[in-house]
């Protein structure tokens, strides 16, 4: 008897091209579910940037930079043929197994089982500062610590701070922000598989 996992690989292998469809790229990172979403439709979509914008900043820095990335991710999805097909076939997020979540340390882990083999993905909640510019790229900075933890206030002075980041703004930069965000985003910081990336 042929197992499952080769049974739903040869079924995904022969469907026509025309009856797979990637799921729009939606980017939201409210959650681990949300980023998985994300990251799965920019893999979909061949998007190795916009995966990139997925991953945790300890993550890249592990992996080193984004070419390490690329090629890491390359070697799973070759690795890993039958993900490669449930990509479009499937949505990842309903073949969540197990879910556990610490929102005191920020940190969650997501077990998948795609036709009968098991993903663990790990993810880290990060604080965000985001300026927009009128001209130029945006500006970011990131930080582990909750947004509660970034809140300083002392002798009616309130200010946020990212420790072991700064971003520094000049006054023509502030003067022409089109947006300022600060936002938790959930970010992918393990996949099993991925070299460099295992949790």
């Amino acid at each position: 008897m042929r197992s499952l996992s080769f049974v739903a690989a040869l079924v995904l292998a022969l469907m026509p091209l025309g009856a797979c469809a990637c799921p729009p790229v939606v980017e939201r990172y409210d959650g681990p579910e949300a980023t998985l979403a994300t990251w799965q439709s920019q893999l979909c979509h061949d998007d190795v940037a916009g995966e990139y914008r997925c991953l945790s900043t300890d993550l890249k820095r592990r992996l080193g930079n984004f070419s390490a990335y690329w090629t890491a991710r390359d070697l799973m999805l070759d690795d890993q043929p039958l993900l490669r097909s449930a990509l479009r076939a499937i949505d990842l997020v309903d073949h969540i197994e197990q879910r556990r979540q610490d929102d005191v340390s920020g940190y969650a882990e997501l077990t998948l089982d795609v036709y009968g083999e098991t993903t663990l993905i790990g993810f880290r909640r990060e604080t965000l500062l985001l300026v927009e510019l009128e001209r130029g790229p945006p500006l970011v900075a990131r930080s582990d610590e909750s947004l509660a933890g970034l809140y300083q206030a002392v002798g009616g002075r309130r200010w946020i701070e990212l420790s072991g980041t700064r971003l520094e703004l000049t006054p023509e930069q502030l003067a022409g922000a089109r947006s300022i965000l600060l936002e938790h985003r959930w970010t992918i910081d393990a996949i099993e598989g991925l070299t460099g990336a295992t949790p």
